[in-house]
């Protein structure tokens, strides 16, 4: 009896020794936080913590001004940045 209370015991422990830590990170975000949206796009962020509450595209690019501390916490998210490219080229004279 004592060895398969011993077994259950180790295998819940292995158990759970497999399990990423990410599921019990908790990610409280306060008042210092800004969310960041698709608004976003085109813009340029000043000094700050900006978080991701969602999967966001953006068609411009997001500029971080001179000398600015930016802290991007993507939250398990993605970022993503889709924009149409028209390519051109000059021919020889």
């Amino acid at each position: 009896m004592k060895k398969r209370i011993l077994s259950i015991l180790l295998i819940l422990c292995m158990v759970l020794g497999f399990v990423p830590m990410t599921v019990f990170a908790e990610t409280n975000f306060d008042s210092t936080w800004t969310e960041l949206t698709s608004v976003h796009g085109g813009t340029m962020l000043a000094t700050g913590k900006y978080y991701l509450n969602s999967d966001i595209t953006i068609d411009s690019a997001i500029t971080i001004t001179d000398n600015s501390t930016v802290t991007l916490d993507l939250n398990g998210h993605v970022l993503r940045m889709v924009k149409t490219v028209l390519l051109g080229w000059k021919m020889g004279s």
